[in-house]
């Protein structure tokens, strides 16, 4: 993976090369309600 971001006060960063990176990817939630899925009983 290989990307760049710059801010407008010119801040810039630039990433290795695709070739010397990897990625790995992770995602946490949680729900404090219970309700999952919202949906009419006809449904």
């Amino acid at each position: 993976m290989e990307w760049s971001a710059h801010r407008q006060d010119d801040f810039r960063f630039v990433s290795d090369a695709a070739s010397l990176s990897s990625s790995v990817f992770s995602e946490l939630g949680s729900v404090r309600n219970g309700a999952f899925f919202e949906g009419d009983e006809g449904d």
